[in-house]
């Protein structure tokens, strides 16, 4: 057949370019929508509204052969895609009173074709045959009416005993004569998470609303959609009757046409920025990038990067080195997708770190713990505080303390005494180490080079994006900035400086009474348990990343119960609270009470502290002044201070402040100054309160 015989079949021809266009005849057409064309010896016909080829064949009464002009050619048929789709489902569309008119047939391959009988032979077209809406005698009876993107939507609401329907032909094929249909009702458009459904549910809205009682369009993302989904999928991934109805009750779950254009914009915006970033985008060891958590590791021999949503991908040439997080735990998230209870991580930690460590105060623990999660996910905070493990003396548990964070927290290093400064900055700057300092005091004797350095190193640490320059050694003289954030432990039994204070939570251990019994700490007996508990702190942080983001930069500066603190203490504090909140919230617990109530007693007091002979020496002055039968008794800062004064072990005190700091370092129950008429400023001390104090020291 030539070109111009196949022309004459068809009605509504106009020639377009090298091409030609024509009303479709295996649908009702009302636009040129079927494009007809030749190329090497061989007539194209493809029609815009999706009407298969087989089915513009059959209208025309042609065979695939007569589509060939060049007659020398031999024609073979090949076994095309066609000969090999298979049925899946059959949609019957009938008219108001159930008699049927057309249906649509599904494929698979993903295919449609609309047939129809005629003297009980299928035709492949509609003929002179209306379209209408699917399911339209159940539709004409409801008063509630869900307008779906397809037959299977509308059948999966159905099944859930909702009236839905769908027009035939996919998006973008609704019809004025269908709106009758819809007048006084109320209407949930359900479109598909793409821009094609959006639109195509926007065009619904327009013309319904005129008519109908109500019309809203559900927005996919309150589904959880991914991208091309539809509510279908919902439905197959566990989603029931009520949780929809649920998902309906409330106003932010619709969709308007503003607010599409506007997170249309707002995406296209981040696309590009995202596409910059991308381009400078350093992988590291741990980073929160564009709302998805990542963990360097090593799988298979390759560097890649394990992430939030459930990705792998391969870094080439990387230089930054890898979390412990190991191939076990990337399969437990990526291929059992393993969620953990977040209340009982908080607990379980709390009760290892408990049952090895004694602390006077049962809430330290679980802010240790709180703490602890917090290592995984430092690069969703701004600030991240230190801990500042410190005692009145030696021997009260702070290098076991320092041992088990070490083997808790996220890339931590050994508990170290004395490190360079070199290979300080240099694994801060790979590794995101949670950095593990023992023995502050030793490092200012030893190297006051090096001390200076790590002070710098702890005064912009605490803060995201902070970097220290550093000029090289060799005789290029380069400066390199080396990024300084991460999570840091520091311990020590002397006063370090203000500003490492203001950027730290203080733990004041205190060492046990006889009878005060905690459990010893053996790490190869303890490997197991340990392993188990940082692969739940893996998962953990990657089921719980972006969620505690959202409420980290969504209050931050809003917490009400801690707005009585300075606010260096309010910033440091914000990253636990979120994470305690959102656990909270998940789990029903109340964690975020305890962690509250942890951070006010802490009242950032100052101290000074000079060796355990200071300690003993001080306690013998206050119990000198307790006559028999006293249970309290007031001693003026005046009196305290000449005593102190006249003692060898306590001549660092000189002046009331001075000794203030000290008293308040020896327990966190220690008694704090106060005005008494007639005696001026002193102390209370209880002799309660003394006698464990002698008692431990």
């Amino acid at each position: 057949m030539t070109l111009e015989e196949l022309l004459n079949k068809l009605e509504g021809v106009k020639k377009v370019g090298n091409s030609y266009m024509a009303y479709c005849p295996a649908h009702s057409d009302k636009h040129q929508s079927l494009s007809v064309k030749e190329t090497n010896g061989r007539i194209l016909l493809h029609c815009f509204a999706g009407c298969s080829l087989e089915s513009i064949l059959d209208a025309l009464g042609l065979k695939v052969q007569d589509l060939y002009t060049n007659h020398k050619e031999k024609f073979t048929e090949d076994k095309t895609e066609d000969n090999e789709k298979r049925i899946v489902a059959v949609y019957d569309y009938t008219n108001e009173t159930g008699q049927l008119l057309f249906q649509v047939v599904r494929y698979e391959p993903k295919d449609f074709r609309i047939r129809r009988f005629v003297d009980g032979r299928c035709v492949y077209n509609l003929g002179d045959v209306e379209p209408v809406l699917y399911k339209l005698p159940e539709l004409i009876k409801s008063q509630q009416v869900f307008v779906a993107e397809g037959e299977k939507d509308a059948d999966n609401l159905a099944k859930m005993g909702l009236t839905a329907t769908t027009a035939p032909f996919g998006a973008g094929k609704w019809r004025a004569n269908f709106n009758k249909y819809f007048i006084d009702k109320d209407v949930i458009i359900v479109p598909d998470f793409d821009e094609v459904g959006i639109q195509h549910s926007f065009k619904i809205e327009e013309q319904l609303k005129p008519i109908a009682k109500s019309v809203k369009i559900l927005n996919p993302e309150s589904l959880n959609l991914k991208e091309k989904g539809d509510i279908s999928d919902w439905i197959e991934s566990g989603g029931t009757k009520e949780q929809l109805l649920e998902i309906l009750q409330e106003e932010k779950n619709f969709l308007s046409k503003e607010k599409w254009q506007k997170k249309k914009k707002e995406k296209e915006t981040l696309k590009l920025l995202n596409t910059v970033i991308e381009e400078i985008y350093e992988p590291k060891a741990i980073d929160f990038h564009n709302g998805v958590l990542t963990y360097g590791t090593i799988w298979n021999s390759k560097k890649v990067l394990i992430s939030s949503d459930y990705k792998v991908k391969e870094v080439e040439n990387a230089n930054f080195m890898c979390s412990n997080l190991t191939p076990e735990i990337a399969k437990r998230f990526l291929e059992k997708k393993e969620k953990v209870d977040g209340a009982g991580l908080v607990q379980e930690l709390a009760n290892f770190i408990g049952s090895h460590v004694f602390f006077t105060d049962a809430n330290t623990p679980i802010f240790l713990g709180m703490w602890v999660i917090g290592t995984y996910l430092h690069p969703l905070f701004i600030y991240y505080g230190y801990l500042w493990i410190t005692s009145p003396m030696k021997r009260c548990g702070k290098s076991l303390l320092l041992d088990i964070l070490s083997c808790l927290c996220f890339n931590a290093t050994p508990r170290l005494i004395s490190p360079s400064s070199a290979s300080l900055f240099r694994q801060v700057e790979s590794d995101c180490n949670t950095v593990i300092l023992d023995e502050m005091e030793r490092i200012r004797t030893d190297d006051v080079e090096t001390y200076h350095d790590i002070i710098s190193l702890l005064n912009g640490g605490f803060q995201q994006n902070s970097v220290i320059p550093r000029v090289s050694k060799d005789r290029s003289h380069t400066i390199h900035y080396f990024r300084v954030y991460s999570p840091k432990v520091i311990a020590g039994i002397n006063k370090v400086a203000d500003t490492i204070e203001d950027r730290a939570f203080k733990i004041i251990m205190s060492r046990k009474k006889k009878n005060e019994s905690v459990c010893r700490f053996n790490i190869v007996k303890e490997k197991k348990r340990i392993d188990e508990l940082k692969a739940r702190l893996y998962l953990f942080s990657l089921n719980f990343a972006e969620e505690i983001s959202d409420v980290y930069h969504s209050a931050t500066g809003e917490w009400k119960d801690i707005f009585s603190l300075d606010d260096r203490l309010q910033d440091i504090s914000e990253p636990i609270l979120s994470i305690a909140s959102v656990i909270d919230e998940a789990f029903k617990s109340n964690f975020y009470d305890k962690t509250v109530e942890f951070i006010l007693k802490k009242g950032r007091k100052r101290r000074d502290v000079e060796g355990e002979n200071s300690v003993k020496a001080f306690l013998e002055i206050l119990s000198s002044k307790l006559t028999a039968g006293e249970n309290e008794i007031f001693v003026p800062t005046s009196e305290l201070l000449r005593d102190v004064q006249n003692d060898e072990n306590l001549k660092f005190i000189t002046s009331g402040k001075r000794l203030s700091q000290f008293i308040s370092n020896l327990s966190e129950d220690a008694p704090t100054p106060i005005l008494k008429r007639g005696f001026g400023r002193g102390y209370h001390v209880k002799k309660e309160w003394l006698d464990e104090m002698m008692e431990r020291y």
